[in-house]
């Protein structure tokens, strides 16, 4: 039997496939007890059953705000509506359907009509088939969507109060960290995550290789980028600005973790606004954020810290990728126009020109040619002139040498966590061979659990190689022989990019042969007795 019923209103239909939509968000204020998915469940099927509509499924969105429509379950149902799966929507109440009230109003006065969809919200009283839209509707979506509205502002101005303090928010922790067991505002070190990042700023720092080198030497070791960890570790984690289907480290990767400030153990939050509710979030002016110094142990120290920022200001350029850079990239400039000079190898000879003059020509700058082995020469020989000069050489030493050696500990005790746990799963896949050949478990079973296993086998192998290897650096930065050498003697005899970064700002050449040194120290600290630019010709 088909009845026409007045305009706005769905066409009667002798039966029913219907889908009952549940929605909890605590964002938007829901009350848990009246709006919990079991109170929607029983009160959706209650009215099902008195009705005789048949339920084709269960559409659950838990923890979705209904501020937007990009809900997964809610985007299945529509398509589920478009392929004629379902033909009747039932919802508690209309806040549970969405908060936006134009979206909404759109479903609802649109969308359902024209693909012949029956709404029914059990509380508010509304069924389409009965009866036409009432005009007091629109004005409960527009409510619901204010109450939202409301709601969100206060969320915000607690989560804000809470930045403030230096609580973290965050539903993921930075990778290197994880949330204390005892209290989810604390950030406490996560071992191996830590030891990733901090190999990553000693290869950019100590090792001279560039971004995208240093993500293809992770990625040869077959060490999990962060989004790939946090999943092993069993979060529910979806990288926003990653390709799909990406799983590897990529040089934006190790560009944000050299940038992010949280590793100098400051809570660094509050980057992004929304201007309403539902809208997209837009990234504000660093002097915007809000950060609160010294909230968790740092995994940088400030000295590493400080000379990797000093280096990607410097936009040090790592042409071939596939050898190590000089120890020199990034420290020298042309004397006239001010560019970084290129390195370049003729016959297997080495030696640096002018940036500007390698891309544009002559009309734009000299070329300042000078080789890599004369200049290291010249440089080594002021070195140790200066050297003879410092009267605290360990001061400056002690100020840049790295702070993070006592992690050795706290990384033995991550190794036998891992050691354990792979010691179990190696246990539970013997179990699992004799659950097997006892016939408890299907050849099928069997493979698909063996599968799993030796997945977490691998990782846990790889993690504690690279727990080992993290160990390992750590206790050689105790004997770092250069170091012994130079406070021992007073000179050095090859160059070196740690002394480098210990001792000069810049190094500047001229055409007319004529070498500028810049060091990183001045008459203010009492530790060279003249100047700190020396000219060389």
């Amino acid at each position: 039997m088909r009845t026409q019923v007045e305009s706005g209103a769905v066409v009667m239909n002798d039966s029913y496939e219907a889908a009952l939509y549940l929605r909890l968000s605590k964002e938007d204020g829901d009350k848990i007890e009246s709006d919990s998915i079991a109170t929607q469940r029983a009160i959706l099927h209650q009215f099902a059953d008195d009705n005789n509509i048949a339920v084709f499924q269960e559409y659950i969105d838990d923890g979705f705000t209904g501020t937007h429509f990009n809900r997964p379950d809610f985007i299945r149902m529509i398509q589920d509506a478009a392929d004629k799966k379902i033909n009747c929507i039932i919802v508690k109440d209309l806040s549970r359907f969405g908060r936006d009230y134009i979206e909404t109003g759109r479903y609802l006065e649109r969308f359902f009509p024209e693909n012949d969809i029956r709404f029914i919200s059990v509380n508010d009283h509304i069924d389409s088939c009965k009866t036409a839209y009432d005009m007091i509707l629109p004005f409960k979506n527009i409510f619901n969507e204010q109450y939202a509205r409301d709601i969100s502002t206060k969320v915000q101005s607690a989560f804000k109060a809470k930045q403030k303090k230096g609580d973290f928010i965050g539903a993921f922790p930075t990778y290197g960290y994880m949330k204390d067991p005892a209290d989810k505002h604390r950030l406490i070190v996560d071992e191996y995550a830590a030891a990733i990042v901090r190999r990553i700023f000693h290869m950019y720092v100590d090792e001279g290789k560039g971004q995208i080198a240093i993500s293809n030497q992770l990625n040869n070791e077959n060490i999990p980028c962060p989004s790939e960890y946090k999943k092993q570790s069993g979060f529910h984690y979806t990288n926003g600005r990653k390709i799909n289907n990406t799983t590897y480290w990529t040089y934006s990767t190790i560009h944000r973790m050299l940038n992010n400030q949280m590793y100098l153990g400051d809570m660094v939050q509050g980057k992004s606004v929304r201007k309403t509710h539902n809208s997209k979030a837009k990234l504000l002016p660093k002097d915007d954020w809000i950060i609160i110094r010294n909230t968790h142990e740092a995994i940088i120290e400030q000295g590493s810290w400080d000379k990797a920022q000093l280096l990607m200001k410097k936009n040090i350029k790592h042409p071939d990728f596939g050898s190590d850079p000089s120890a020199l990239s990034g420290f020298i400039v042309c004397g006239d126009c001010g560019r970084g000079m290129a390195k370049n190898k003729v016959n297997g000879i080495v030696y640096f020109k002018c940036g500007s003059n390698k891309r544009y020509g002559s009309k734009i700058c000299k070329p300042h040619t000078i080789r890599e082995s004369v200049l290291k020469n010249i440089l080594i020989k002021d070195f140790n002139r200066v050297l003879g000069e410092i009267s605290d050489l360990h001061a400056i030493y002690d100020k840049g040498k790295p702070s993070n050696i006592s992690n050795s500990d706290a990384l033995r005790a991550e190794i036998n966590k891992t050691q354990t746990s792979l010691e179990k799963v190696k246990r539970m896949k013997l179990s699992l061979y004799e659950d097997y050949r006892e016939g408890v478990l299907s050849k099928n079973e069997y493979l698909e659990y063996k599968e799993n296993y030796d997945k977490e086998e691998a990782a846990l192998r790889n993690k504690l190689a690279v727990l080992a290897n993290s160990v390992k650096n750590e206790e050689s930065a105790l004997e770092n022989p250069w170091v012994t050498h130079l406070l021992k003697y007073r000179q050095v005899e090859e160059m070196d990019r740690q002394i480098l970064l210990m001792l000069v700002e810049r190094i500047t050449i001229f055409e007319d042969n004529v070498i500028q040194i810049r060091y990183n120290f001045s008459n203010k600290s009492k530790l060279l007795p003249e100047k700190e630019e020396v000219y060389l010709e």
